[in-house]
């Protein structure tokens, strides 16, 4: 009866979940924190930022002061406290894509123990090996995909074959890695302010797990990211982000290009971009919206609203173009995927029309968050972050949040269960040997492991394909249609 009191205790304290969040990038310092309830999902309950005028990062998007920048934190972070009367013990955080390099691993392992038995410790050894395909001192592993584990090179399964019998077992993984100074400086800011990190993921996966959305995010998708600085195109497949690609030209550029058409200011051309120009409505085409009077030439230059409209796509459609060069070189072999567009500029009204340009136009969607709380566009990566965190708890033996570390109620419950006294007369005595069977493995049930392997591999199998661009990746899943959130 104690041991159900306690349970009921710990699934209470699961009905509200706290996950805080800090993402440092050039020109902002983020941090929100979001509350998670059982059949309620996600709401952002506070979210602040600062931004510089200079920048936060240097070019290799290190912080440049580490103080400074823990300062600025310390304060979002003790508004939140004194609001909610909690004290936040740990978050996840967000770094820079810009260092990220993606690494293929294929380790192999040989089983020598008696019984040919996978255990746990030969998945973290596999773990290990994969790790060391980082040769470079001044890289460091931030995160490790597997996305293929393999038994004596024939039963191909997605999950951690533990228990499973083999002579050898094989596994294939992406490595993540990152500049160490970047990594180091992130680790020093929160050395500073006494936090531990929960989770540590780039801004393009964090971007992606809020794009997609639960299972879908096992299929296969573009993501678009129109960034400050560059665009960067993830490439992703079975939850695994495959490859990455940049344009070294950003947002900021875009804006920079049309102020010296205008003979503007930089944020005089910023704010015609993102509030004055409509491409999805053409009543004001004709209408001077723009005028200003040239010392030099001794005339006044007016524009209207269809020139600047042409000005400004010109600088998108070179973008478009590239960026449709560079899918259709990675997805030239997939059969079906998306492409997703997220980004301060999908903030342009009608920036829809401009797509029309793209030779994808019709499987592109723009992304527009529905998370109650964060509807802006600057707390995609933060819902994204929050999100990966509370599913790393699912398959943990500890729930760790923000502000506390307890077990997982699913697992105290399947433990209470396994332990409960049974009566003498209880036909689960009688299934007793089936159960023993399903989770030792024993002998007699070799076969019927074999046939759920290769049952495992015929649904994996024809998902596969032959050869793709993903660095030459043979063993990549294609197929995939995402339905995003779409605000309607």
């Amino acid at each position: 009866m104690q041991n159900f009191e306690q349970l009921e205790r710990l699934v209470n304290k699961m009905q509200q979940e706290t996950y805080a969040v800090i993402e440092i990038s050039k020109k902002y310092i983020k941090f929100a924190v979001g509350k998670y309830k059982e059949k309620i999902g996600l709401k952002v309950v506070f979210k602040e930022r600062e931004k510089n005028k200079a920048s936060w990062l240097d070019e290799n998007n290190e912080i440049i002061d580490t103080n400074v920048v823990s300062h600025r934190l310390t304060k979002m972070i003790n508004k939140y406290e004194s609001i909610f009367r909690e004290k936040i013990q740990r978050v996840s955080v967000v770094y820079p894509t810009g260092t990220l390099e993606i690494k293929d691993a294929s380790p192999s392992l040989f089983i020598d123990n008696p019984d040919k038995l996978i255990l746990k410790s030969h998945i973290d050894e596999l773990h290990k090996m994969a790790k060391r395909v980082n040769y470079d001192d001044k890289k460091i592993v931030t995160n490790l995909k597997p996305y293929e584990y393999r038994i004596n090179n024939i039963h191909s399964v997605a999950k951690p074959p533990i228990n499973a019998h083999g002579n050898m077992v094989s596994l294939n993984a992406k490595v993540y890695t990152a500049e160490r100074k970047v990594v180091d400086s992130f680790k020093k800011v929160l050395q500073n302010l006494n936090l531990e990190i929960n989770t540590m993921t780039s801004q393009m996966f964090a971007l992606a797990k809020q794009c997609s959305e639960g299972l879908n995010f096992r299929e296969t998708f573009v993501m678009v990211n129109w960034d400050w600085e560059c665009i960067d195109l993830g490439f992703f497949s079975r939850e695994t982000l495959v490859k990455k690609q940049t344009i070294g030209f950003g947002i900021k550029h875009i804006i920079e290009n049309l102020a010296a058409k205008m003979s503007a200011k930089f944020d005089t051309a910023d704010k015609y971009i993102f509030k004055l120009l409509n491409f999805s409505s053409s009543t004001l085409d004709e209408s001077v919206i723009y005028r200003k009077y040239n010392t030099q030439e001794k005339r006044t230059l007016e524009l209207k609203a269809i020139e600047i409209k042409e000005m400004l796509f010109e600088e998108l459609k070179g973008i478009i173009d590239k960026s449709d060069i560079l899918i259709s070189r990675e997805m030239e072999n997939v059969r079906s995927f998306k492409v997703y567009h997220i980004g301060k500029i999908t903030e342009i009204a009608g920036f829809e029309k401009i797509l029309l340009r793209s030779n994808y136009k019709n499987i592109s969607e723009i992304y527009y968050s529905l998370v109650t709380g964060a509807s802006e566009i600057w707390t995609h990566s933060l819902c994204g972050s929050i999100r990966h965190a509370r599913e790393v708890n699912k398959n943990s033996k500890e729930i760790k949040t923000s502000t506390g570390v307890y077990p997982n109620p699913a697992l105290v419950r399947v433990n209470q269960v396994q332990h409960q006294p049974r009566m003498q007369n209880s036909p689960l005595q009688h299934n007793r040997p089936m159960m023993q069977q399903q989770s030792g493995f024993t002998q007699q049930s070799r076969p019927m492991i074999q046939q759920q392997f290769m049952m495992q591999n015929q649904r994996v199998q024809p998902q596969m394909v032959g050869q793709q661009n993903y660095q030459n990746n043979e063993n990549y899943l294609k197929n995939g249609i995402i339905n995003t959130q779409r605000n309607k």
